[in-house]
């Protein structure tokens, strides 16, 4: 009967109503922290034309601007019993598809049985590698008794390594019949997950190569990875700051070779993307970072994970295109560097 959940759940919802949760516990309250701005010089803050289309150009700046923030709680939710996949779950009233196969390989699929699963994947995770980091791997601390489901991409080379070192199974891509189905919304930086987040580092500092020296300047390069976000004369940018000075990290080094050298980093910058959740779980505490923003994408992400691991967190914005790719201004950059390390964490 559970195969068939996929098929009769948007029709069943409809007819009773019901968004299909059971019940829902809070494990973590709303809370209210006090913080600092970050650093972001007026020019950048002018540039700003665009940001991502959940957000707004006010949003964000009040983002930039606020000293205090409210984290959202972090709330459990019932489901009862159902099937869940890589590519989704579903009960007698709610289904969530991951991807358009989801239906079909749930009722042709081999099925194995549980009593209880947390489903931890949803639409970010699945699409996104930062978030599968810091919201995914987060929530499997809050699932008891290894009942957690958690799927990745099979071309996130990094995702099977930091499993490795935090203890983790290997992805989960099978289809399971079960008894309760438990989910969680936990998207925001509060005191449960800064926990959390904490012990994801000190196991990371357990299972991977410290640092055998001081990196005083480190440039965390995403080059050609994920969505297009390149410099525009991308080798004399990176030539340049090979000159002043930078350690070039490459963000396809294995997960070990990037530990080694962001938990010996004093200042990391690099392009905005999932690619900054490395320093914000290899970095040590206290580590200046500087994020470089587009213009036309521009997000303060990045703010929330920086505060929540205890780094100091400052933004350069680019003038350019997409296509054409994002001018480096060297000097505005460097001032950014100077400003965001003189800021107080």
């Amino acid at each position: 009967m559970k195969r068939l959940y996929p098929l009769t759940a948007p029709f069943l919802s409809r007819i009773t109503g019901t968004d299909g949760i059971l019940s829902r516990d809070v494990l973590q309250p709303e809370e209210t922290q006090d913080v600092c701005p970050p650093y972001i010089s007026q020019r950048s803050r002018e540039r700003i034309s665009g940001c991502h289309h959940w957000s707004s150009i006010p949003a964000e700046l009040a983002e930039l601007d606020a000293r205090q923030v409210t984290h959202a709680p972090v709330i459990r939710y019932h489901h009862g019993p159902g099937i869940v996949g890589p590519d989704g779950f579903a009960t007698a009233k709610k289904r969530q598809k991951l991807g358009s196969s989801f239906v079909r390989n749930s009722l042709l699929q081999p099925t194995t049985h549980a009593p209880k699963t947390a489903y931890i994947n949803n639409l970010s995770t699945h699409l996104y590698f930062g978030h599968w980091l810091k919201d995914g791997v987060s929530q499997t601390y809050l699932a008891e008794d290894e009942s957690y489901y958690l799927s990745n991409q099979a071309n996130w080379g990094h995702c099977q390594e930091y499993r490795a070192a935090l203890g983790l199974r290997s992805r989960d891509d099978q289809y399971i019949q079960t008894d309760e189905i438990v989910t969680y919304s936990d998207f925001a930086q509060g005191s449960l997950k800064r926990t959390r987040y904490a012990t994801m580092k000190a196991q990371l500092a357990n299972s991977l190569p410290a640092a055998g020296q001081t990196y005083e300047k480190v440039f965390l390069w995403r080059g050609g990875e994920g969505e297009s976000r390149n410099f525009r004369d991308a080798d004399h940018v990176r030539d340049h700051l090979e000159r002043d000075g930078w350690t070039m990290l490459d963000v396809t080094s294995p997960l070990a070779d990037l530990y080694r050298v962001l938990s010996g980093a004093k200042i990391v910058a690099a392009m905005e993307g999932s690619h900054l959740n490395h320093i914000f779980f290899c970095a040590s505490e206290g580590t200046t970072q500087v994020v470089l923003v587009p213009h036309d994408r521009f997000n303060t992400i990045a703010l929330g994970l920086a505060r929540a691991v205890g780094n100091t967190c400052g933004f350069c914005v680019l003038a350019g295109d997409q296509q054409e790719g994002y001018a480096f201004e060297f000097d505005a950059f460097a001032q950014a560097v100077e400003e965001t390390q003189a800021q107080t964490p």
